[in-house]
């Protein structure tokens, strides 16, 4: 008989025992289909959402309504679930009570073996080995853009800048610079800061080990799921993609796992901690692991059966104290501004980002595809279903966690649950800046729900079993892997692998083409000669100048630790400033403390970006910079601005 307290209604306790009647199958099924057949519905609901405000990008230039595409994510995740116990439960109200179990929830998804710890330890070492010299790439070229989101901040916070206070941070305090802090050392090498990174990037995926290991019972299913969720990362095709920024997340979700396996509050308490950390490592990424971490505490609780292990209000109490209190503790030993801190996370962030750096969602899919199965072979390979397919199968994840606790199995069902609500708020990632990367970066966790909670619970179902629904059953699971295989890109991930772990000793030294950058702050970084030649004159420029602060207009972040010059502003990236609050902040700051020089124009791919150009975005700081630096004159291939008197 099934846990059940005796508040729980008699139509609800009907309800669960017909679902737990009915094959995982019906689930996944019911709940697919009915998601594929409202998509052609969903773009009526497009009128009503507006505009974003509080900024210039893409879609306030476009008359993009992006609510819309969160909207659609939320849906396809509510109808993937909802459908999926509907189907459960008609199925089971028509399957006779003494049906045979399907044999997927007999086997306890926590290891539990003397020897489990040590082979998870020499698998996630293995993984970590694995992918250390494909992330390591300490000689590529400058990524002006990107790299500089976090050598700049570095730079103004070596120079006694206090976090948040004189830094405004796009990703996080410890992703945007406070990494590079710890290592770049004086002199300051850039080199250091890579090296560390691949170092962070291998051990963050080598924790997707011992998070398989704790709901898959079985050693080849830790493998292969941990496998299959470096392919959905696509952790072999961008190797030097920013993936240690998901440590916080992944280390939540496996102390969480290990509170469900143990019932001890300790694990429990650690996740709230990582979590709550990871709002100062990256705030996208800490936002999901808050969010996950307590959505789940809530949704346990409507699980049915009986909670085991217990969270007491105390231990609620605790968790939550823990998370406001980590990352308040950290800001206080590195003098940052708690106030700002508060204000940029959870108000200028949130407010402007979709204005300012969101992209529209890939189309939805035709439900014809149903009916036209190459055609939907071939788009399993597209962005959109990337996009849309991870929202719809964390809701069917969902539903099977509601049928694993209507079975008896608790421990199952909550480490479901848990996968699949993190997971849903990390979507966030795919859904505000829709783009190849990014859809790849907020699934870290669908490779070890596939294999551990579809195909492995699959494999077992057809032990045993005598009845033509065997081949059928098998023909499934054939069609699962071959779709799996081709959506996870798993050729491509090990072609691209192959190949870096070939040219690995030959990036171990720079490119005999390519020339040392002449800025000191730029040791052992190597470029082309045109580039080198443009930089050199623009530091020797900068070194003819007074002493005083500069403001980039160019987009090439990085200006400001190769010159070794402050900011004027706090925030260094030109579209936020698009926003009205951190425009009239800027405007004030440029006042107060005028630069020197403005660098107005340089690489014109970095002046615009999505294909709005710094003057659409902030025109108001086009005329400022054209009112009090009308001097033009060319330094290289930049183009400086200076004061009227000079």
């Amino acid at each position: 008989m099934l846990p059940t307290s005796w508040q729980t209604p008699r139509w609800l306790l009907r309800a669960n025992r017909a679902i737990a009647r009915s094959p995982a199958a019906l689930v996944v099924a019911g709940g697919g289909l009915l998601s594929l057949a409202v998509m052609p519905a969903l773009p009526l609901l497009k009128p009503l959402f507006h505009v974003p405000g509080n900024g210039v990008g893409a879609m306030t230039v476009a008359g993009y309504p992006k609510g819309w595409d969160y909207a659609v994510l939320v849906i396809l995740f509510l109808i993937a679930g909802a459908g999926g116990l509907i189907a459960a439960f008609l199925a089971g109200r028509i399957r006779s009570e003494a049906a045979e179990s399907d044999g997927d929830d007999r086997v306890d998804p926590l290891i539990a073996r003397p020897h489990g710890r040590m082979i998870t330890m020499a698998i996630a070492s293995a993984i970590a080995l694995a992918m250390l010299p494909v992330s390591d790439h300490p000689y590529q070229l400058v990524d002006a853009y990107h790299e500089g989101e976090n050598l700049s901040p570095a730079s103004v916070m070596m120079a006694g800048g206090r976090p948040y206070r004189n830094v405004f941070f796009m990703h996080g305090l410890a992703t945007d610079g406070g990494l590079d802090l710890l290592v770049l050392g004086s002199p300051p090498n850039p080199v250091r800061s890579r090296r560390l990174r691949a170092v962070l990037t291998a051990m963050t995926l080598a924790l997707l080990v011992p998070i398989a290991a704790e709901i898959s019972p079985t050693i080849l299913g830790v493998i292969l799921a941990a496998l299959a969720s470096l392919a959905a990362l696509a952790a072999g095709e961008l190797p030097a993609f920013s993936y240690f920024r998901l440590l916080p997340l992944l280390l939540m979700v496996w102390l969480t796992l290990a509170f469900l396996r143990r019932g001890k509050p300790l694990p429990l308490m650690a996740a709230a901690a990582f979590a709550g950390a990871g709002l100062l490592w990256s705030v996208d990424v800490g936002l999901f692991a808050v969010a996950g971490f307590y959505a789940w505490l809530f949704a346990r609780s409507l699980l049915p059966g009986e909670r085991r292990p217990i969270v007491s209000a105390k231990l609620m109490a605790a968790s939550g104290a823990i998370t406001l209190l980590v990352p308040l503790l950290i800001l206080m030993s590195v003098h940052g501004d708690i106030s700002r801190f508060f204000r940029d996370t959870f108000l200028r962030l949130p407010e402007c980002f979709d204005a300012v750096y969101s992209l529209p969602a890939p189309p939805l899919a035709s439900p014809a595809l149903l009916l036209h199965p190459l055609e939907a072979a071939a788009w399993l390979d597209t962005p959109s279903a990337r996009y849309y397919l991870p929202m719809i199968g964390w809701g069917l994840l969902a539903a099977l966690a509601w049928r694993a606790a209507a079975r008896g199995n608790r421990l199952r069902a909550e480490a479901m649950l848990l996968v699949a609500v993190t997971a849903f708020f990390e979507m966030r990632t795919a859904a505000g800046r829709a783009g190849w990367a990014h859809s790849r970066m907020c699934v870290p966790l669908l490779g070890i729900a596939l294999v551990s909670f579809g195909l492995e619970p699959l494999a077992r179902s057809l032990r045993g079993r005598s009845s033509p629904w065997k081949w059928v059953l098998a023909l499934c699971g054939l069609v699962v892997v071959a779709g799996a295989y081709r959506y996870l890109e798993i050729q491509a991930n090990a072609t691209y692998l192959t190949k870096y772990y070939r040219t690995y000793r030959q990036r171990l030294r720079p490119d005999p083409s390519f020339v040392p950058f002449p800025n000191p702050r730029a040791k052992d970084l190597y470029t082309y000669k045109q580039e080198a030649d443009d930089l050199g004159a623009l530091s020797r420029f900068s070194d003819s100048r007074l002493q005083g602060p500069i403001f980039d207009f160019s987009g090439e972040k990085d200006l400001y630790y190769m010159l070794d010059r402050t900011a004027s502003t706090r925030c260094q990236d030109i579209p936020y400033l698009s926003d009205p609050t951190l425009g009239r902040e800027a405007l004030h700051q440029l006042e107060r403390r005028p630069p020197v020089f403005v660098v107005v124009r340089g690489l014109e791919v970095l002046h615009n970006v999505d294909g709005v150009t710094y003057e659409q975005r902030t025109p108001w700081l086009a005329r400022w910079i054209d009112e009090h630096y009308p001097q033009r004159i060319k330094v290289g291939s930049f183009v400086v601005g200076l004061p009227k008197d000079q």
